[in-house]
Parts: C-alpha cells; structure tokens; sequence
C-alpha cells in the first residue's frame, strides 16, 4: 500500500495528462515523502508518542477530550 500525500497525488494525475498514459504508468515519476522521509517520520512519531494527544482520541459528551492516562 502507498501512503500518498495530496500533492502527490495531484503530481501523478498532471504527469498522467502530461504524457497521456493512465495515472499508473505515472507513478513511477513519483517517489512519495513516506518512502523518502521514513526513518524522519518514524523518529518523529516516537517523539509524539508520549508527548502529543492523538487526533483520533474520542470527545465526551460535553465536547471536551477524555484523557486516559492508564
């Protein structure tokens, strides 16, 4: 599974125009961030872990965050 970003995606569909071949032949034109920044992301993922809440962390009721600290 590729792990695009939108201005990816946006490269590879005007690639695609460009040379007038099907957005899968364009891919290859396009090597994504989350290939080429891997070790950077995964590092600065580690660092969030404890630090950081996580955007898919679940609103109570009266629209504050639940904080879950077991």
């Amino acid at each position: 599974m590729r792990r695009w970003v939108g201005i990816e995606i946006k490269t590879v569909c005007r690639i695609s125009a460009m040379i007038e071949q099907p957005v899968e032949a364009s891919e290859r034109f396009v090597i994504p961030i989350s290939k080429t920044m891997d070790k950077e992301i995964c590092a600065l993922r580690e660092w969030a872990r404890d630090r950081t809440l996580p955007a898919t962390m679940k609103i109570s009721e009266n629209g504050s965050r639940k904080i879950d600290l077991s």
